[in-house]
């Protein structure tokens, strides 16, 4: 009889150890995958949250910026209509300054400018402040001479003419005696100055 005796491992230990490595291969694939995953995870909600966080500035930038437009037109607003403005109460005062003895104002009117079809060809389209009155003179008076006055006092009173030009005669009317007295009715304008 004989004996044979196998001193090698049995195929199915080293099939199970073969395995064994191969699952442990495995398992540190696995984790270090996992591992990768985690980190990419993390690091993915990091720059999300502060790709948020930049947008969130961004508009939060854009509002201002919006804002800042609309307060700047405020203001160029604003300052447009200071130019615009007539301060009448120092122009009132100083007209009255101007104004001689005999010369009487019956009608004074501010027309803003006319445009479109409303406009007759040949007129100013701008505004113009139309002053009309009277003059009462005695019979040894030219009472043309005080409406050259009133006009050439106006052009020198620098508060009154500023914002306008020289005054403009437009018409001069009805010449009227009565009693010792002479009475001759005016009408001439200003023209507000064109700002550039």
């Amino acid at each position: 009889m004989e004996f044979e005796v196998n001193l090698l491992p049995h195929k199915s230990y080293t099939a199970w150890l073969e395995t064994l490595k191969k699952s442990r291969l495995i398992i540190l694939f696995l984790v270090l995958g996992v591992s990768f995953v985690l980190l990419l995870g993390i690091h993915a909600k990091v720059i999300t949250k502060k790709t948020s966080q930049m947008v969130t500035s961004g508009q939060e930038f854009l509002k201002i910026t919006l804002e800042k437009e609309k307060v700047s037109s405020l203001v160029k607003l604003l300052s447009q209509l200071k130019d615009k403005r007539i301060i009448w109460t120092d122009k009132l005062i100083s007209l009255s300054e101007a104004t001689p003895d005999r010369v009487f104002l019956t009608a004074m009117e501010f027309e803003k400018a006319k445009s479109g079809a409303g406009v007759r060809r040949g007129e100013e389209k701008r505004d113009k402040l139309v002053l009309q009155g009277v003059v009462v003179a005695s019979t040894d008076e030219d009472p043309a001479f005080f409406i050259q006055k009133f006009m050439k006092d106006l052009k020198n009173n620098l508060s009154f003419m500023s914002g306008f030009e020289d005054p403009v005669l437009l018409s001069v009317s009805n010449s009227r005696k009565e009693d010792q007295k002479v009475s001759l009715d005016f009408e001439f304008c200003l023209f507000r100055k064109v700002k550039e």
